[in-house]
């Protein structure tokens, strides 16, 4: 038998493997078009109707609802390379004030620990659980951690959070995200944002085809399961719970909320509530106001990431999804219940035959492929594809599922350039050839840890690496000490000795000046590299009504800022004497209606100006006395000036000593000036009223303030002036 005849067997088998193939291809692709009709007839009929009698809603929308407490969960496992990156861009981007994020983490972890440890200590919103098991467990081990946790921090914050928002350690947070789950949370309980990927370059094929799958189904797919059968598959990111739906949950599993056995829990879930009667909805919201008429495709609000760009990772994580979805969600998501979920369920899972079967037709491509090159380049060759053509079952075939994947290719390439341009949604095409080959792979990986798992009975967190993009300037935030032994401005015996000494409510900036090792000129210009803004310094005595006129001082006094100028473009900048958080920045920003600027001033100038200018309450005036002494000849000027700057640099507001002496945390002060900005009570009033700090804690607290902080009185008293004879002593 020579190469003719072999060839002939092989083809004459072939054949028939492509008569089976195609008809379920057929099958499989009728399934894709009756999707598409639907989504395109959907979307022709509410553009003919309802946004024709209705404005789409925009951003604006979502800037004056009240702002529920939100918290943001995520699990990480081996992630000190990415983790403290997320958290820093998630508090640049994020436009949300009442909200905290939780990291788990593991005890045989440090260093994703020491990761979350550094973040935590500069922002109020950043707190770390360790779990109570060695990693990796699972993800939904880590969350379960996760959610003990932010009860505890409930008890501790005062607060009860009314949103449970999924997020992993490689996410890109988009900024109005929160702003989504806090409007919808009014009546939905399971709230999903689409998930974008970070797109590759256009030769990485792997990376690509999670673009033209995320684009497909999060444009099309997603929106016509919610239309049809009320449910909406978690992505496992970007996705917000209810507080109903947490404690339904928790109720069922004996407190335990995510299935530990599950690897794809966020599905599991989605499905158990919808099964409960639970509210679910997909929301494509506009990250900014559009023209009438214009998609809102490439501006939705979503999470991105990148996806794994090699074959291998890509292969492993494809198969958690899988063994999760299709195998452990047969077992333990029977059918049942309406006929739609259970054509969804249905979808879900017929990538076990879906996969395979698109692997077989890339196959039989490659194959047809090689036939035509063969007739091309041989001089008298034989027409092995004849073989093909005397079967007109697989001729109708062929050019039934010729019609279908054009289709299939016109729907791909649309979603893709929708979301990413018109060159990436070309390339969807070549790519969709290579997602057969790791989604083939990706299923035969799947059936066989299903298979080892049902004898071991448990599952492992495979996870893969994760990367975060580059997001522009980062800035990398030394100790204090260590930052000003390095610039020359301290010794290293004059550092231990500031340690030593330091009073348990002071920080160390506070000793370092009590101490006078550095001077509070020096300590500006050290806060100020640290937080990447100028130093400057102003006089409280020196304040025009032009500058009260520039902000609302109630809300200068919620986030301890001083309006300085109005500068040459319009922006306002402000004094402070730390490192404003960028959500507050972004907060004053839109309050303001302006974009904000502010630079660090030396330790005391601002809480002076606050308490001699926004106070709006009874007290002595410092400025009247220290002229009142000068007039009267006791001091001249220059001492005055002195004993004016020792004043204001002693000053120190009651918030940093309440965190200082460990009776309230910096989390749960940053919560409670979430309300106090409405308040016209002193600040230590409003927290014993709302239940932050007993009347007893307070008033030691206050005790220790006037230890602390001089009065002008005791500080011309020191100089030998008796203050009872000042004539000019005045009190406002």
């Amino acid at each position: 038998m020579d190469w003719v005849d072999l060839t002939a067997v092989y083809l004459y088998g072939l054949k028939y493997v492509t008569i089976v193939t195609a008809i379920l291809l057929a099958f499989l692709s009728l399934d894709d078009l009756f999707v598409d009709i639907v989504y395109w007839c959907r979307r022709f009929w509410r553009n003919l109707t309802i946004y024709r009698q209705h404005r789409r809603a925009g951003p604006d929308s979502l800037l004056t609802a009240r702002q529920r407490p939100l918290v943001i969960m995520v699990p990480a496992w081996q992630e000190s390379e990415v983790i403290a990156r997320m958290v820093e861009a998630a508090g640049r981007s994020i436009d949300y004030e009442n909200y905290h994020i939780v990291v788990g983490t593991y005890p045989n972890d440090t260093e994703t620990q020491q990761a979350v440890d550094q973040i935590a200590d500069r922002h109020p919103t950043v707190h770390k659980v360790v779990c109570a098991r060695p990693g990796p467990t699972s993800k939904a081990d880590c969350l379960n951690n996760i959610v003990v946790r932010v009860f505890e921090l409930e008890e501790q914050l005062g607060v009860q959070f009314e949103g449970f928002i999924l997020h992993d350690a490689e996410d890109v947070i988009p900024s109005l995200e929160l702003r989504v789950f806090n409007a919808m949370l009014a009546g939905k309980d399971l709230i999903q944002v689409p998930v974008y990927p970070l797109p590759r370059p256009l030769h990485k094929f792997t990376g690509g085809h999670y673009v033209d799958e995320f684009a497909e189904q999060h444009g099309k797919d997603v929106v016509i399961r919610e239309a049809l059968a009320g449910q909406v598959p978690s992505a496992g990111v970007g996705t917000c719970f209810s507080r109903r739906a947490l404690l339904s949950l928790m109720r069922e599993h004996d407190s335990v909320p995510f299935d530990t056995q599950s690897l794809t829990e966020d599905y599991d879930i989605a499905v158990r509530l919808a099964r409960r009667g639970m509210k679910e909805v997909f929301v494509r919201f506009p990250s900014e106001r559009l023209p009438d008429g214009q998609s809102l495709d490439a501006t939705v609000v979503a999470v991105r990431e990148y996806f794994p760009e090699k074959f291998s990772a890509a292969v492993r994580q494809k198969s958690r999804w899988v063994t999760g979805i299709v195998f452990q969600g047969a077992s333990s998501l029977r059918w049942g219940g309406s006929f739609w979920m259970n054509y969804f369920l249905w979808r879900d899972r017929r990538g076990l035959i879906a996969h395979p079967v698109s692997f077989l037709a890339t196959f039989i491509l490659f194959n047809a492929l090689v036939l035509l090159l063969y007739g091309w380049l041989s001089d008298d060759p034989y027409r092995f594809l004849g073989m093909f053509a005397e079967s007109q079952l697989l001729v109708t075939l062929l050019w039934i599922n010729g019609f279908l994947l054009l289709n299939r290719l016109l729907q791909r390439i649309y979603f893709v350039s929708a979301q990413y341009g018109i060159v990436q949604g070309l390339m969807s095409a070549p790519r969709m050839l290579w997602s057969n080959v790791i989604n083939f792979a990706a299923t035969g990986r799947a059936a066989w840890l299903y298979a080892r798992a049902t004898q071991r009975k448990g599952m492992d967190w495979d996870k893969t690496a994760h990367e975060f993009p580059e997001l522009g300037k980062t800035v990398h935030i030394g100790a204090l000490g260590a930052t000003a032994v390095a610039e020359g401005m301290l010794s290293d015996e004059a550092l231990d000795r500031a340690l030593t000494e330091r009073r348990p409510e002071e920080r160390l900036g506070e000793t370092l000046l009590r101490l006078e090792l550095i001077s509070p000129r020096q300590l500006c210009a050290l806060l100020a590299a640290q937080a990447g803004v100028p130093c400057r310094d102003f006089d409280p005595r020196n304040i025009s009504r032009a500058q009260l006129e520039l902000m609302d001082l109630n809300l200068a006094r919620k986030y301890g800022v001083f309006p300085l100028q109005k500068e040459p473009d319009g922006a306002l900048l402000l004094a402070r004497e730390t490192a404003l958080l960028p959500v507050q920045q972004r907060a004053l920003t839109r309050r303001l209606g302006r974009d904000v600027r502010y630079v660090i001033t030396p330790q005391g100038t601002v809480t002076t100006a606050l308490r001699l200018h926004c106070s709006g309450r009874p007290m002595e005036n410092p400025i009247k006395l220290l002229e009142a002494a000068v007039e009267s000849e006791q001091i001249n000027a220059r001492q005055a000036e002195t004993l004016w700057m020792r004043y204001i640099h002693r000053q120190v507001l009651l918030g940093d000593l309440l965190m200082g002496n460990h009776v309230m945390s910096s989390s749960a002060l940053y919560q409670a000036l979430l309300g106090y900005e409405e308040s016209d009570l002193p600040l230590g009033q409003y927290l014993v009223e709302h239940g932050y700090l007993s009347q007893s804690a307070l008033e030691s607290t206050l005790e220790l303030q006037q230890k602390f902080q001089p009065t002008m009185r005791q500080l011309l008293e020191e100089s030998g002036i008796d203050p009872e004879s000042l004539e000019k002593e005045v009190v406002s």
